[in-house]
C-alpha cells in the first residue's frame, strides 16, 4: 500500500480482486491540514518574591521547558519567583489536531533593591529653618507615621523632639526595604536676661551685661 506524502494532499484508488475478478475502484482522498501559526504570547515581569505564573489566552496550549524535543504538558511550568533573572519556557497551540511551532515565553524576575543609603541629619534648633531630608537611591519614596508622603519631607521645627521618617527606593518597579531617618529638634533656650541702661552726656560708658550661657552680642537683628 502506498504511503502518502506529509507535505501535500494526495488521492489514491483501490480495488479488490476475488476469484480473478477485480472490482471497481474506490477513491481515497488524503487531505493535508495546514500547520497552525505559532501563538502570539506576552512576556511577563515581576519582582522577586511576588506572585506570578506563565499563562496564555490561546486555546489548547501545550507547554515545554525546552525549545526542541521534550514532552509537553497542558499545564504551564512553575515559575520560580525566588530566583532573579530570566526564565524561558515554550508554548504551542493545537488547531484541528495539528500542533504549531513552539514560541518562547520569557519571565523576568527583578531582584528587590537594597534600602537607600541615608545619613543621620544634624540636630536642628527649635524654630530654625528646616532642611529637607536626603537619601541616595533611585525613585525615592518617603513615609512618616501617616503613610506615604507626596515628596521629600522637611522637618517642622516649631515643636521639639524626634521626628521619624522612612524612605525606600524603587528599581525596575520593585520597592526596596525601608531605611529609617530621625530628625532631632532641640528646644530653643529662654532669652538672656538684660536691662537697658541710661548714660548722661559725658559719662564714661561701661560694658553692657546680660545673664545667660555663651552670650553673643549683635548691633542689629
Amino acid at each position: 500500500a502506498p504511503i502518502p506524502p506529509n507535505d501535500r494532499s494526495s488521492r489514491y484508488w483501490v480495488t479488490q480482486t476475488i476469484n480473478g475478478c477485480e472490482s471497481a475502484s474506490v477513491a481515497i482522498n488524503v487531505y493535508q491540514k495546514p500547520t497552525p501559526s505559532a501563538p502570539s504570547v506576552s512576556n511577563l515581569t515581576l519582582c522577586q518574591g511576588a506572585q506570578g505564573q506563565f499563562s496564555t489566552s490561546i486555546p489548547n496550549p501545550i507547554w515545554y521547558t525546552t525549545a526542541t524535543w521534550g514532552t509537553g504538558s497542558t499545564q504551564p511550568p512553575t515559575l520560580n519567583n525566588q530566583a532573579s533573572g530570566d526564565q524561558i519556557v515554550y508554548v504551542t497551540q493545537t488547531v484541528d489536531g495539528c500542533e504549531s511551532a513552539r514560541v518562547a515565553v520569557k519571565a523576568t524576575v527583578f531582584p528587590i533593591p537594597l534600602a537607600p543609603v541615608v545619613q543621620p541629619p544634624a540636630p536642628i534648633c527649635q524654630n530654625a529653618t528646616g532642611i529637607p531630608l536626603t537619601a541616595t537611591g533611585q525613585n525615592l519614596s518617603w513615609y512618616d507615621q501617616s503613610g506615604k508622603l507626596s515628596g521629600i519631607p522637611t522637618p517642622i521645627t516649631s515643636t521639639t523632639g524626634v521626628q521619624s521618617y522612612s524612605v525606600t527606593q524603587t528599581v525596575n518597579g520593585c520597592e526596596s526595604p525601608k531605611s529609617f531617618v530621625e530628625q532631632l529638634i532641640r528646644p530653643a533656650p529662654a532669652n538672656p536676661v538684660a536691662n537697658s541702661v541710661r548714660y548722661c552726656v559725658g559719662d564714661v560708658p561701661k560694658s553692657l551685661t546680660a545673664s545667660g550661657s555663651n552670650i553673643k552680642w549683635y548691633t542689629s537683628v
